[in-house]
């Protein structure tokens, strides 16, 4: 699931996967020009990725994310 469907109004994806059964939403990286690789980008990434997490537990989903080699790289 793109970030930006969660982010723009998570009733609709809720109710994609309520249709469909799915336990779990996965979310995918979002794109190159909306992510920041430094420390505050990734924080501030997390707290919104835990935002959505408590609204999907609500309607009984888990959230999950789809990880990319990249974002293994260390800090500079």
């Amino acid at each position: 699931m793109p970030l930006d469907r969660l982010d723009n109004c998570i009733k609709a994806p809720i109710g994609v996967a309520q249709t469909l059964g799915l336990e779990t939403v996965v979310v995918a990286a979002p794109p190159p020009d909306q992510r920041s690789m430094n420390a505050a980008g990734w924080r501030a990434l997390a707290q919104k990725l835990t935002r959505h997490a408590a609204v999907l537990a609500e309607a009984g989903l888990k959230l999950a994310w789809h990880n990319h080699a990249w974002e293994y790289k260390p800090f500079a």
